[in-house]
């Protein structure tokens, strides 16, 4: 009897100490919780204002991470009284690791935001030498050397397409860095614009970009997006892919509505499938 009331008396004390042990597990798990939905708040807070127009352009985004926090950032910002740049990057990876260098790039991209205004900001990448803003050729340059080496470090590397609109001239200046270059929507039919894009930063040393420029007519439109979209899959494991987003940007016709459209239609198609990847895109609209 004793040796059986002994075995139940430790049995109880394992039972205490288990029960103990989850308690904890539980009020670290929803501290982890608490931290990662904070830090996905601070993260969506760096995202621009919505619906921005600068010279009559209209500048639209989407920015859906595929967990708490996202590895895909952009943003859009002025230049000068005439030009705007806008960006989109896609850091390897998911999760906390690769959202804490989105968003490090994009500090070192927008450093020094003007307070008075939802618009503007100068680049604290590349200094500003003789009154000229630098073109997207310094700014991708200057990123690439500063993370040559990221691949060794850190295994991470980055994809990302940077451009400038100007205004006067009604140009927009761009260049891709291992990312999918923008899709331009000129007279209702999509520009094929295939250009070389480069490679990821940070995953060789040494690399060469190319810039490139398009000439906006009034009506068209421009997306610079993340692969998130194109490569999400449906419930049978098919791919959105860019057929399908070509195919949407041409059918919508109202621009007050394009972008909505566009994801309420993405939406729709994905139904109740996760996202496995995030997902960064910005609409451009001419006057």
């Amino acid at each position: 009897l004793i040796a059986r009331i002994n075995v139940g008396a430790r049995i109880v004390k394992l039972e205490r100490e288990k029960n103990q042990q989850l308690q904890k597990i539980g009020h670290t798990n929803f501290k982890l919780q608490q931290n990662m939905k904070a830090a996905a708040r601070v993260q969506l807070g760096l995202l621009p204002t919505r619906n921005l127009k600068f010279k009559d352009y209209r500048f639209n985004w989407y920015f859906r991470p595929s967990d708490h926090l996202a590895g895909d950032m952009l943003h859009i910002y002025q230049l000068t009284e005439h030009k705007f740049a806008c960006y989109v990057l896609d850091v390897s990876g998911h999760g906390t690791e690769a959202a804490l260098l989105s968003v490090a790039i994009r500090n070192q991209l927008t450093d020094s935001l003007n307070q008075h205004s939802d618009l503007s900001a100068s680049s604290g990448l590349v200094s500003f030498e003789g009154g000229e803003e630098p073109n997207p050729l310094d700014i991708i340059k200057e990123l690439a050397q500063h993370y040559e080496d990221l691949l060794d470090r850190t295994e991470q590397y980055f994809t990302i397409v940077y451009g400038v609109l100007d205004t006067q001239v009604n140009t927009f200046s761009y260049v891709c860095a291992g990312h999918q270059n923008p899709i331009w929507l000129s007279n209702s039919e999509i520009v094929d614009n295939k250009v070389e894009g480069g490679t990821p930063i940070g995953m060789f040393k040494n690399q060469s970009y190319k810039q490139h420029e398009l000439q906006l007519s009034p009506g068209d439109r421009l997306y610079l997006y993340t692969d998130g979209m194109i490569e999400a899959k449906d419930s049978s494991g098919e791919q959105f892919g860019l057929k399908r987003l070509n195919q949407r940007i041409q059918s919508v016709e109202d621009q007050n509505t394009s972008l909505e459209n566009i994801i309420s239609d993405f939406k729709d198609w994905a139904g109740q499938t996760e996202l496995t990847d995030d997902i960064a895109l910005i609409e451009i609209i001419c006057p």
